[in-house]
């Protein structure tokens, strides 16, 4: 899996919204510098459907289409065309910039 960033963005990893990933086997745990006021949708590759997206202990829950990711205030979407993964995270309760964490799960399988 990889991260691309916002991709509403000319540059997709500007404006330091990406605070730090961190990738294990499995995995893709990424931090988001947000707020209530701009919330940015993270976007990222994944060969394979991800098996789930939860922040905290929080699943997110996933959404049929972008429009309603980026109507709602969080959740995610897996682009089985594209194969990119979507993320939003739930900022309404941040009025100042902070950091949240997502973290995207893959069951690939090893032979």
């Amino acid at each position: 899996m990889t991260v691309l960033g916002d991709l509403s963005k000319f540059v997709t990893m500007a404006d330091k919204q990406i605070d730090s990933v961190e990738e294990d086997e499995q995995s893709l745990r990424v931090g988001v510098i947000a707020n209530a006021k701009h919330n940015p949708i993270i976007s990222g590759y994944s060969a394979e459907r991800p098996s789930g997206v939860k922040t905290g202990d929080v699943e997110l829950r996933a959404v049929s289409s972008l429009d309603r990711l980026s109507n709602g205030s969080s959740g995610w979407l897996w682009d089985y065309q594209t194969k990119i993964w979507h993320v939003k995270v739930n900022f309404t309760d941040s009025p100042e910039m902070t950091t949240k964490f997502f973290q995207v799960t893959s069951e690939q399988r090893r032979d």
